[in-house]
């Protein structure tokens, strides 16, 4: 295994505690999950797992599909790389922080004029805003 700090771990362990405690009326983690999210030209559909930019689909991998799912899901939002890691990589074997960033610039450029709206809070995290200051 890999070295990994105490904080990371911690961190985890914080956001799994939330997340249980919060699931109950979380409508992305509801019994009747979300299929579509939409911002502008921008749709994300879950039935079908494609991504549309101005009715042109864009091919995008897995884990990218469901980080920007997430960030569309709850917009205005930032969320912690800890809670991308633990939504988006639940279970798997340790997965770098930087995993989060590299595919974050990854949708980005998928994107294109939406990727503005993905902002980064240098020491919190990353957040999908309908108006990036």
């Amino acid at each position: 295994t890999k070295p990994y700090s105490l904080q990371t771990v911690l961190a985890r362990i914080r956001t799994v505690l939330r997340r249980a405690s919060s699931s109950r009326d979380n409508t992305y983690s509801s019994s009747t999950p979300m299929l579509t999210v939409q911002f502008m030209g921008l749709q994300l559909s879950r039935r079908t797992h494609t991504c549309m930019v101005d009715g042109e689909v864009v091919r995008m991998p897995r884990k990218e599909f469901e980080i920007l799912f997430r960030l569309l899901s709850d917009r205005n939002r930032v969320f912690s790389r800890a809670e991308l890691l633990s939504e988006v990589w639940p279970g798997e074997t340790v997965v770098a922080d930087r995993a989060v960033d590299v595919n974050v610039t990854r949708i980005r450029q998928k994107i294109g004029r939406y990727g503005r709206h993905i902002i980064t809070r240098s020491g919190y995290g990353y957040g999908f805003m309908d108006d990036p200051v």
